[in-house]
């Protein structure tokens, strides 16, 4: 027999206690093999995923990522991400919307530094991480009858549990490219993606040559600059087609096309769907 006893902890104000959940998304790529979700960030909440099975490419920010099973991927507010099944071994995962996260040092909505691995396999404790998954998968099911409450309780646990036993202790710094780096081109195409962007524009507002942007920039992300950019504009559009309410043609605007037929032909190009489609298929 063993007994521990331990001393009363007041949790009211603990680390994660005001998290709150904002949306769920559960991906069965065995259904969908040709699933994939172009490039997109999350302005006020992370994005935490959990792989139950199969692989992915994966990009967040700069970086490139191949997923496995029991992985964990942060995916900071702010942060740039896309990411496609593996035909072969088609993805199953959730992905949580997680706003209120406010850690010392960091900015709001942050779990990680931004110089840190988002990847986070969590080994011989997979068993555990399917079931509390899968927990609060199967809780939304029926969105009449969620106790969200309860799933933040839930989360404000997984959350603390992920910073503290496999963050702090596993978290590695991300590797510094070499030569001169273009991360500034980089953000400025995240956050005007939407604007009249070409290489030549970029070439002369950062000094560079276009032939040495374009080579600096495939070599460091694996995407051209047009693929870059038609990626986050092609993302941005699945985002706002399942997560809000705005009329197409108003999200087409927002995502740097002012021809409706255009956008209508390059977002089926992209996902071999409508946007109606899509949002029919996608939205819950």
């Amino acid at each position: 027999m063993f007994t521990a006893n331990f001393p009363t902890i007041d949790n009211t104000e603990s680390l994660f206690s005001k998290v709150s959940l904002k949306n769920l998304s559960y991906v069965q790529a065995a259904d969908d093999p040709t699933w994939s979700f172009f490039t997109h960030s999350h302005s006020d909440s992370i994005e935490l995923s959990y792989i139950f099975k199969g692989s992915s490419a994966l990009y967040i920010g700069d970086k490139y990522y191949e997923t496995k099973p029991g992985d964990l991927i942060i995916k900071n507010a702010n942060a740039m991400h896309a990411e496609k099944t593996d035909v072969k071994s088609p993805i199953e995962q959730v992905c949580l919307g997680i706003s209120g996260i406010k850690i010392d040092n960091l900015e709001d909505n942050h779990l990680i530094d931004d110089n840190k691995c988002p990847v986070i396999n969590v080994g011989a404790k997979k068993p555990f991480f399917d079931e509390i998954f899968r927990y609060i998968t199967d809780q939304t099911v029926d969105t009449m009858y969620v106790d969200v409450e309860k799933l933040n309780n839930i989360l404000g646990s997984i959350l603390e549990l992920i910073y503290k036993d496999f963050h702090l202790a596993t978290s590695r710094d991300l590797e510094v490219p070499k030569g001169k780096d273009i991360t500034p081109v980089f953000n400025y195409i995240q956050k005007n993606f939407n604007e009249d962007i070409s290489i030549e524009k970029l070439a002369k507002k950062f000094f560079i040559s276009p032939f040495y942007l374009s080579k600096k920039f495939k070599a460091q992300t694996g995407f051209t600059i047009n693929q870059y950019l038609l990626s986050c504009r092609m993302g941005e559009a699945q985002k706002l087609l399942i997560f809000s309410d705005k009329a197409i043609k108003d999200i087409a605007l927002e995502c740097g096309y002012d021809n409706l037929s255009y956008f209508y032909t390059t977002f089926k190009k992209f996902t071999a769907s409508t946007p109606q489609q899509y949002k029919e298929k996608y939205r819950h």
